[in-house]
């Protein structure tokens, strides 16, 4: 039963990277897969390696609900994964997770978390890799500088 899981998961990831169509067939797998894995019981230990990590599977079927467009299910199942990550102090995973909440956020335009998001990742990445960050850090605030009093005056100054 892991091994078909595993098989499962293996091509789900395929179809996940064919997008487009790929995103349904892979979704479903990946449902399957969830399924089962919620579900186990009495497995052994070798068995248990063979499964794929939960976290990984909720993280990929946010990535295919991102590419169909489905941004608030892509949000809810990468802030799940954050949260398995999290528990299992798996922090060397949580820097991706952390983006891709920060990107689902900034494409909901909620750019006051977005802007959480994206520095909590730049803070959790590796030395050489934090200016990754730097340039939707610096658009979630000039968003949010927009929303505010000088939104209403850069519009007061297209009808002059």
């Amino acid at each position: 039963h892991a091994e078909t899981l595993a098989v499962e998961c293996r091509l789900a990831f395929v179809h996940q990277q064919l997008g487009g169509a790929g995103y349904d067939a892979a979704l479903q797998l990946y449902s399957r897969v969830t399924s089962a894995w919620m579900s186990r019981t009495d497995l052994t230990s070798s068995e248990e390696d063979l499964l794929p990590d939960f976290n990984e599977i909720t993280s990929s079927i946010g990535l295919c609900h991102e590419g169909k467009g489905d941004y608030d299910l892509a949000l809810a199942s990468y802030l799940s994964a954050l949260r398995g990550y999290e528990e299992e102090e798996e922090y060397s995973k949580r820097v991706q997770i952390l983006a891709n909440i920060g990107l689902m956020y900034k494409v909901l335009e909620d750019y006051t978390r977005a802007l959480d998001y994206f520095k909590r990742a730049r803070d959790a990445e590796e030395p050489d890799f934090k200016a990754e960050y730097d340039l939707d850090i610096q658009f979630c605030k000039d968003m949010l500088e927009l929303d505010g009093p000088r939104l209403e005056k850069e519009i007061e100054g297209l009808w002059k």
